[in-house]
Parts: structure tokens; sequence; C-alpha cells
């Protein structure tokens, strides 16, 4: 015997027929308010509105729409952005009594494999890239970054993933952008160590041996700007390799990349931050906040597309 709760929905699907409803596509019927109040009913006691008609007798138990089915609830847009198409979701919806919750879940994996198709449409389209950058890439199509993220972990790896070589990607322009940031970053380093140990003491045009360092403090501490931490760790990088054998200190300092400090064969590779409560005590907050914004600025810039 059904319980009370059961019998009562059974009551109201009686009152839907004998009012000419048909009961497996109540929006044809009813206001979107109304429907998913009657749904909401039959899943705090069925589970789902589906179910709920099954037990009454009116549905095929195995009612579950085919991935074909859902996928045509979808549509990838010109510009590579997955968009639901709400005319066919609501169909389907109506079709197999799905609430909202039911639907989003059962498309879940087809919208995945949508956004990596594309993804793949994009790379496609676009290749072999001679008329826009990786950082144009990034501008013009914004939405499918955290998809990239998502599948690949970076654009790097997407790359990889087709064979292709990033530095495809890096374009004049980019290039210069980056260099531009490498140069204000350095520029406002000195000011920087200027502030804490004072011009007489940071000597900037240093040379000894073939090497240039981009500072050298108290004439025993050498000091690089790099904008970026990986590029310490790119093996194309020599500035360790070349400037340790006759450096009694080496330090480098970076704006771009993770906090955690680096320490390579001896040599202190730091964030600029850790250089902050030095100019505070120094009284100089202004520049502080003006490295920060620095800073934001160049992670917001290279976030997604690699500065080189």
């Amino acid at each position: 015997m059904a319980s009370p709760q059961k019998e009562a929905l059974f009551a109201l699907i009686d009152e839907m027929i004998d009012a000419e409803v048909d009961v497996t596509k109540l929006r044809q019927h009813y206001p979107e308010l109304k429907c998913n109040a009657i749904q909401k009913r039959f899943v705090r006691t069925f589970g789902s509105y589906h179910q709920g008609l099954v037990e009454y007798g009116l549905c095929a138990s195995n009612g579950v729409p085919t991935d074909v089915e859902i996928a045509r609830c979808f549509e990838i847009t010109e510009d590579y952005a997955v968009i639901t198409n709400e005319y066919q979701a609501a169909s389907l919806r109506n079709l197999y009594a799905l609430t909202e919750v039911e639907f989003v879940r059962l498309s879940r994996p087809i919208v995945d494999a949508l956004w990596t198709d594309a993804i793949d449409e994009m790379y496609r389209d676009h290749f072999p890239f001679e008329t826009i950058s990786a950082e144009g890439l990034a501008q013009q199509f914004p939405h499918l970054r955290k998809h990239i993220e998502r599948r690949y972990g970076a654009f790097k790896k997407l790359l990889s993933a087709y064979k292709t070589p990033y530095d495809r990607f890096i374009s004049r322009e980019h290039c210069g952008k980056a260099a531009r940031m490498g140069r204000d970053f350095e520029r406002k380093l000195g000011v920087i160590l200027t502030a804490i140990y004072g011009q007489t003491a940071v000597d900037e045009d240093f040379r000894f041996n073939g090497c240039l360092p981009d500072f050298v403090v108290n004439g025993r501490v050498w000091i690089d700007a790099k904008l970026s931490r990986d590029t310490v760790r790119d093996k194309r990088c020599k500035t360790i390799e070349k400037y340790r054998p006759y450096a009694k200190s080496l330090r480098i300092y970076y704006a771009r990349g993770s906090l955690e400090p680096l320490n390579i064969s001896g040599v202190a590779i730091q964030h600029v931050s850790v250089l902050y409560p030095l100019l505070k005590r120094a009284g100089r907050h202004e520049l502080v906040e003006d490295m920060e914004s620095f800073v934001e600025r160049v992670q917001t810039e290279s976030r997604y597309w690699r500065v080189a």
C-alpha cells in the first residue's frame, strides 16, 4: 500500500489527467513556476517526477535520454563558447520528466566533452596562428581559459598535446610587452634598493670580467632582477652559472611567480615582497604600494599566457 504522501500525488495526477493535462509534458500546460513546484513535490516523495509517473503506471522505468539527445540541447558558438539551447533542453526535460538538477547531472559529461570540442575547433581554425598571438587568443576568447586549465592544466600543455612549439605563440608585441615589464621591474627594484641601503651603497654600473649584474650593494652583494621566477629555472638562463664564480654573494629578485623562495647552487632567489618589511622600516610605504600594484598587473597579464 502506498504511503499517504504518494497517494496524495497520485490524486494530483488524476486531477491533471481529468483536466486533460498531458502529465508527461507539464510545461505545455503550466507556467515554469507551477511546473517547478509540482516537480519538487514529486522529488521529495519519489526522488524524481519521472519515478512518480512510473509508480503511477504511466511511464516505463527506463526513461533516460541518450547522450545524443542531451548533446542536441547544447551548441558551440562561433566564438567557441558552449551554450544551452533552452527550447531543446526544456523539451527534453518535459519528455523525460527531468528536474533541473537531474538534467544538469546527466548533461555534465556531455558539456565537458563539448568544451573540449570547442577548444579543438578554436585550435584548428586558427592554426598555424600567423595572424593572432597567444595573448590575442586570451583576450579574444577569455571563456576558454578555465576550460583549458581544467582539461590540460595550462596553455603550454595544450600545445604539447597538439605537438606545437610554444615559441610559435609568442608574438613580437607580446615579447615587447614582457621586455618592457622586465625593464620596469629592474628600475623599480633599483629605487627600492636605494631607499633601503642608500644612494651611495647601490652601484648600477658595475662590470667585472664580462659580468654585468643589475646592481651591486656595498661593493659585495650582486643583485639581479628577473621578471619571472620561472626564468631563473629555465635552462637557457645562465645568470647563476656566469655570476656565481665571481660574486661573494649573489641574490635574485623576481616579480612574477610563487612566493616560495628558491635556492639554486647556494643562490637565494626570492620574490620582491621579501623587501617590503625593510621598506616599511625605512618609512617608504609608497614604494611598497607601487610594487604591489606592479606585481598584481604582471600576474594578471601573464596569468594565462606565459611571460617569456
